[in-house]
């Protein structure tokens, strides 16, 4: 079963953001696509309807080694002037009807390579987050740089970065291990969209980084909960915290 230029675009583009934010696993089906991260702190969805779906469920469960082959006979495409070609040489039909893809092969102008799937229905994948969203501000490449910089010359054992709220202005900060901290201004004028408050979220910082467009500025929400959404490239991450102090 030959899968549509469209639906090899969208897995190009999920298999490239998962392995971009270091998640270990992706479901497409017909209502969308929902990744995750082993350890559950960061999640990405997609909620779109995809009636045109050849199967009812790819799954990938080893995102980095997928993404690696699905990128070689990519560029063997590219370089020999012709699109990847991706099929699905197995599959699974339940007694409902629905075809879950066992196999993917990826084709090339003279190479095949054939990943396996898994059985999405396995995985807890989330569907989104329920609680309100309490404050949304932008972030640039400069504080990408500098959420880097300061994660090596203030180190803490857990790697994690601060994002406060101190009289309506959004701060970054890090604390290392023996007490010092340093302190970056994001803005003083948050879009505050529940009740302006103080509050202290922490998160891994490596996995905010990639969320941050070079040259662009990038829109984060902070829900109620602490949740760090991020519009990237028409999918939603989701960054669960760490901890949190009200």
């Amino acid at each position: 079963m030959k899968l549509s230029a469209k639906t090899v675009g969208y897995i190009e583009r999920i298999s490239n953001l998962s392995s971009k934010l270091g998640l270990d696993v992706f479901v497409m089906d017909k209502n969308g696509i929902k990744a995750k991260s082993q350890e559950l702190y960061i999640f990405l969805v997609l909620d779109e309807e995809m009636p045109w779906l050849e199967v009812d469920s790819i799954c990938v469960n080893k995102v980095h080694e997928f993404n690696q082959r699905l990128n070689f006979v990519s560029q063997l495409c590219e370089d020999d002037g012709m699109p990847l070609s991706v099929q699905v040489p197995e599959y699974k039909e339940l007694d409902s009807g629905d075809k879950i893809a066992k196999k993917l092969r990826f084709d090339g102008p003279k190479t095949g390579v054939e990943v396996g799937c898994a059985n999405g229905a396995l995985y807890k994948l989330p569907s989104g987050v329920s609680d309100e969203n309490l404050v949304d501000f932008v972030m640039d490449d400069d504080t990408s740089q500098v959420i880097s910089g300061l994660g090596r010359v203030v180190r803490n054992k857990n790697n994690t970065v601060n994002i406060r709220a101190v009289k309506g202005s959004i701060f970054l900060e890090v604390i290392d291990n023996e007490g010092d901290s340093a302190l970056h201004l994001i803005t003083k004028s948050p879009n505050w969209v529940g009740e302006e408050e103080d509050f202290r979220f922490t998160y891994i910082h490596k996995k905010i980084t990639p969320l941050i467009t070079k040259g662009q500025l990038t829109k984060f929400t902070i829900t109620e909960r602490g949740c760090l959404l991020s519009d990237i490239n028409g999918m939603v991450a989701i960054i669960f915290p760490e901890s949190q102090t009200r």
